[in-house]
Parts: C-alpha cells; structure tokens; sequence
C-alpha cells in the first residue's frame, strides 16, 4: 500500500479526468432514456476508496427496500462510503456543487441542491423528487444534523422525518463512524484541497456503517417524536463502534 499512497494523487487526477468525461456522456443520455447514474456513482465512489485505502464494514440489520437514509455526517467521505454501499442519492446545500471532486460528482449523479436559506422552496423540492426516487427503488439520504460534526451528534433537524410523513417511507437509521478519526473528520474551517491532500498520507480507514431497522411513520405521533427516537438510535450506535470497535476514548 505504499506504492499507492504515493500515487494517490496521480489517480485522483485520472479519477477526476474520468469523471468530467462521464459527465459529457451521461447527461445527454437521460433524454433518450438511459439512466447510468447509478453505476457511474457507485463505481467511481468504490474506485476512490480503494485508492485512499478506505474499508467499508457494515453492521447491523441489512434491506435493499427503499427508504429514507437518515444518519450523522462527519465529513464529505460519508458521501463516498455511502454511494459505494446503496443505491441512493443524495440531498445537499447549493454550494456543495461547487466543491472539486464531490461537487463535480455530484452534478451528474441523482444529488437534489437545496437552497437551506428558502425552507418552503427546499420542502417543495424534497417532496417533489422524493417519491418519484423512492418507488424507483433508489434510496435518499439526509444528513440529519445538516452539517458535519463529530461525536456527539448534533441536534437532528426536521426534514427528512417530515418527508418520511409526507410520503409514508420508512427512515433507515444509520450510524456511521471511522477508524482514523483524526484524518477523516472535516468539521468547521477546514478547507477541502488541503483536507484531501493531508488524506492522500493517511494508513488505512476503516468506516463502520451500523445499519438499524426500519422505523414507520404510522408508530410516531409526529415528526419530532420520530425525529428524536431516530437521534438516540444512531448516537448509542455510534458511542458502541467508538468505544467496542475503534478504541476512541
């Protein structure tokens, strides 16, 4: 794997240069009917984890039903570790298209931007695309805090519960968490190019995706009730990959 690490940023370059030209292609495809969004974003997340070293263990309970993915954010990696893992697109903030590598994937892939400052826009587009999505067999995910943190979770906002109401879909709790916390994390100021220089050094990774059952709008009173107990779930999974499986303190 040393060989690899030194030429991780050479592949990047290829990965990227890969993906740009994918994009020309894939686009145009759509209008005639032809949809590789899905293969494109998953083989392209699992080619970039392999470069970087980063293993995939998940746990739990296991269901390829759509659903609405709901779990903690720790860094812009979820999104790799996630799309190698499911069939799934993603909700992200507007400015998230303009970041290198994720952003450009995420524009010729299934990604519905959001516009976070304009809440009644945002709702709209959520339920607009989400059940179209969902009876596709595709999942969504929903970063639940709505920005990246680390142990303890942050607060869970309110929309992917909404949505679970609105389109009576089952939320999948997910847990995620990672070996190398101390590489992985990107919290705060950090900046990307250099967060993803400092990760073309970094040893293996582990990423431990903790899958829970489904829960069913129908056995909540509200969203909020669903929110909180979807909150609890995903932050006991997490404190028992930090402490059984990592070692954190």
């Amino acid at each position: 794997m040393n060989i690899l690490k030194f030429l991780r940023p050479a592949l990047m370059l290829i990965v990227l240069a890969t993906s740009c030209a994918l994009a020309i292609i894939v686009s145009p495809l759509r209008l005639i009917g032809i949809n590789l969004d899905y293969p494109v974003m998953n083989n392209w997340a699992k080619i970039t984890l392999w470069i970087y070293d980063i293993k995939v263990k998940k746990l739990g309970s296991s269901s390829n039903e759509p659903a609405i993915i709901t779990t903690n954010h720790i860094s812009y990696w979820d999104i790799l570790t996630l799309s190698a893992s499911y069939r799934t697109f993603f909700v992200s903030k507007a400015s998230v298209k303009n970041w290198p590598l994720i952003g450009w994937g995420a524009r010729f892939v299934r990604t519905v931007f959001i516009e976070r400052e304009k809440k009644i826009s945002a709702i709209d587009v959520l339920n607009r695309k989400a059940v179209a999505l969902l009876n596709n067999n595709d999942s969504v995910v929903m970063f639940a805090e709505g920005t990246t943190s680390i142990n303890p979770c942050l607060p869970f906002k309110s929309g992917a519960f909404h949505m679970s109401f609105t389109t009576n879909k089952p939320i999948k709790p997910i847990a995620v968490y990672y070996s190398r916390m101390d590489y992985i994390r990107w919290i705060d100021d950090d900046s990307f190019v250099p967060h993803l220089l400092k990760m073309t050094k970094a040893p293996q990774i582990i990423c431990y995706i903790y899958e829970m059952p489904f829960i069913y709008p129908k056995d909540f009173k509200n969203a909020n009730e669903m929110k909180d107990a979807c909150q609890k779930m995903v932050q006991e999974k997490i404190d028992y990959i930090k402490k059984e499986l990592v070692g954190d303190k």
